[in-house]
């Protein structure tokens, strides 16, 4: 039973996906809150990150923050952020900003950031990359 169920998954998932790359390739559409209940982050994790939409020369992500993103750059991506839910303290280069829900700020590529979280709970943020991010560009510096 269980050969079955999985070879069923699969061929779902063959079918749609697709569907889905196309679909994203034209624009797409999202639902932020539901992805944010769907994909919660463990208390033990310093960050999770879900991407969201996917285009061609951009990427929305969903990111839940528990403590630190330690000090890292991107090479070749600019990174804006939009703070959803908690507060912390972002270094951009020399520059350290407090942020709460409503801020949003730019990262030029090959600036070096870091994001700490002040709150009891996981701050939550989108994260728009641009082109679009694999996660494979991030490079973390020594503190």
């Amino acid at each position: 039973m269980r050969k079955s169920t999985g070879m069923l998954i699969l061929l779902i998932w063959a079918l749609f996906f697709p569907v889905m790359a196309a679909a994203e390739e034209q624009g797409g559409i999202t639902n932020v809150l539901e992805a944010l209940g769907k994909q919660k982050i463990e208390p033990q994790q310093a960050w999770k990150t879900t991407p969201l939409l996917v285009g061609p020369n951009c990427t929305l992500n969903l990111a839940q923050l528990n403590l630190v993103v330690k000090s890292h750059y991107h090479q070749t991506h600019d990174e804006i952020v939009y703070i959803v839910r908690g507060n912390g303290l972002v270094t951009i280069g020399e520059q350290e900003y407090q942020v709460w829900p409503g801020y949003a700020y730019l990262v030029p590529q090959g600036t070096v950031h870091r994001f700490v979280n002040l709150g009891p709970d996981a701050a939550v943020v989108l994260s728009i990359f641009s082109p679009a991010f694999d996660g494979k560009d991030r490079v973390f510096v020594e503190e």
